[in-house]
C-alpha cells in the first residue's frame, strides 16, 4: 500500500479523534486520554518484582523464567551483534523516531509539518522528555518497535526474539548501553501504558556504583537477574564506574480492561503507524538488504580470487 495512503488515513482518523477527546474531555491528546483512563482504574506501584523483598519477576510472569534462564545465550547474540558497531544514543534515536529531529529529518518540509502534526496529536507536549534525558553515554539496539522486528537487528539475536515473543504483552525491545560516567536525570514516562522490565546482562564489578533509582528505592542490577518497576515514578540512573552496564530492556503492556484497554490498543495501532517509527523501519529494512548484498559480492569476489 502506498505510504501516502497510509499517512493520510492515518492522520485523518487522529483528527477526527483529537476532536472527540478535545470536546468531550479535559485531555489535549490521545495520550493524555490514554493516561486519564489508567489513572481512573489502576493502582500503581514503583516496584513489582525483583526487588524491594518482593516476589522475583519469574514469579511475577512465569514466561520470563525461561528468558532469565537463558541470559547467557542473549548476552553472546547482544556481543556478536554490537560488535564494531556504532550504536545510536537514545537521544538521537528517539527524537528521530518520535519527532523526526536531526539525521532523521525529511528535506520535504510538508513532510515534517505533517509528521509535526500527527505527533502532537498523538503524544500533545509529552515528547519533550527525549531532549530532557538526552545523553551521549546512553544507548540503545532496538530490537522489537510497537511489536514489530526491526529489520537485520533482529535477525542477529534470533534466540532473544524467540524468547521474547513468548512474553505476554510485550510491546517493545532493545539491548540498553550505559557507558562510563553515563547519568540520566530524574523523569517520568509519559506513557502509562506499559510496564518497564530489565534483564542485567553486563554488570560493573563496582555494582554498588551503578544503580537505577525508582521513586527513592536504588536498585543494583545484577547479572541474570531481572527488575520490574512502574517508569511513571521519577527514575534516575548513573553508572560511576569505567565500565558499560548492558540491559535486555523491555516494554510490557499494563493490564487494563473495559474503556483504558480499548484505548491503549488505539495507542497500539498509532504506534504501530507513527512517521517516525516507519522510517526507522524502513531505513533498518534498507541497510539490512545492502549489507546483505556487499556480503553476496564479497563471497563473489573471493571466489574469483581463488578461481585465478
Amino acid at each position: 500500500m502506498d505510504p501516502w495512503i497510509v499517512m493520510t488515513s492515518v492522520l485523518l482518523f487522529t483528527v477526527c479523534i483529537l476532536i472527540l477527546i478535545y470536546f468531550l474531555t479535559p485531555c489535549r491528546s490521545a495520550l493524555d486520554l490514554l493516561n486519564h483512563r489508567i489513572k481512573a482504574t489502576c493502582e500503581f506501584k514503583s516496584v513489582y518484582a525483583g526487588g524491594k523483598g518482593l516476589p522475583t519477576t519469574r514469579e511475577y510472569i512465569k514466561e520470563l523464567g525461561e528468558l532469565e534462564d537463558s541470559w547467557e545465550e542473549i548476552r553472546d547474540e547482544m556481543l556478536n551483534a554490537t560488535e564494531d558497531k556504532e550504536i545510536p544514543s537514545m537521544h538521537d534515536a528517539y527524537n528521530n523516531m518520535f519527532l523526526y529531529k536531526g539525521s532523521g529529518k525529511n528535506k520535504n518540509p510538508l513532510v515534517n509539518v505533517f509528521t509535526w502534526i500527527v505527533m502532537k496529536i498523538i503524544y500533545g507536549g509529552d515528547t519533550e522528555i527525549f531532549d530532557q534525558i538526552g545523553t551521549d553515554k546512553w544507548r540503545t539496539y532496538n530490537l522489537v518497535l510497537f511489536n514489530q522486528n526491526v529489520p537485520g537487528n533482529a535477525e542477529k539475536c534470533p534466540r532473544t526474539i524467540q524468547l521474547l515473543k513468548k512474553i505476554p504483552g510485550m510491546q517493545s525491545a532493545l539491548f540498553s548501553f550505559m557507558k562510563p560516567g553515563a547519568y540520566v536525570p530524574p523523569h517520568n514516562d509519559p506513557a502509562k501504558g506499559v510496564i518497564r522490565y530489565h534483564l542485567a546482562l553486563k554488570v560493573p564489578e563496582k555494582r554498588e556504583k551503578c544503580f537505577l533509582e525508582v521513586d527513592g528505592y536504588k536498585h543494583h542490577w545484577k547479572e541474570g537477574e531481572g527488575f520490574i518497576f512502574d517508569d511513571i515514578y521519577d527514575h534516575t540512573v548513573r553508572n560511576d564506574t569505567n565500565e558499560t552496564r548492558v540491559i535486555l530492556f523491555v516494554d510490557i503492556l499494563r493490564p487494563l480492561e473495559g474503556t483504558a484497554r480499548a484505548l491503549q490498543s488505539l495507542a497500539n495501532f498509532l504506534n504501530y503507524y507513527n512517521p517516525g517509527v516507519r522510517r526507522l523501519i524502513n531505513e533498518s529494512r534498507e541497510k539490512k538488504i545492502s549489507e546483505e548484498s556487499e556480503m553476496k559480492e564479497d563471497v563473489v569476489n573471493n571466489e574469483l580470487i581463488e578461481t585465478f
